[in-house]
């Protein structure tokens, strides 16, 4: 991404992200159709009001995570923003756990907890560099 644009400026980014969010949205509709027809998803006609605070919640939080996503790699590197993502993986969990009541299996919550450790263990590290050295930060 840096070779090929260098530094580009936050708005760049995010209307990039934007129109591969934007494609993957169309290219998303046929999938959702057909699985609505063939009965293996609950068409949006027939939504509940916990299908839909799902959807519209899930939306909002998907939103989030991609422009949070953009301006990280906007501003800090890619490698951060790399290791950052990874935490979506107990923060759906949580979300999972709030809206359909669904709990870890203990392996599952295992892992979870290792993700944060993970993650928290990589953030709170400090790199140590030489007065010469470059950061790309």
């Amino acid at each position: 991404w840096k070779r090929r644009f260098g530094a580009p400026p936050s708005d760049f980014v995010l209307r990039a992200v934007g129109l591969v969010g934007g494609a993957v949205a169309i290219c998303s509709l046929p999938i959702a159709v057909a699985l609505a027809a063939t009965g293996a998803e609950t068409p949006p006609g027939r939504w509940t009001a916990h299908d839909t605070l799902i959807v519209l919640g899930g939306g909002v939080i998907d939103v989030l995570y991609n422009c949070s996503i953009a301006l990280g790699l906007s501003v800090a590197s890619p490698v951060f923003v790399a290791t950052g993502t990874i935490l979506a993986i107990p923060g759906n969990a949580v979300v999972d756990a709030i809206l359909d009541r669904e709990r870890l299996g203990p392996l599952q919550l295992l892992g979870a907890v290792a993700v944060i450790v993970a993650f928290a263990a990589l953030a709170s590290e400090r790199p140590t560099t030489t007065p010469d050295e470059e950061t790309d930060v």
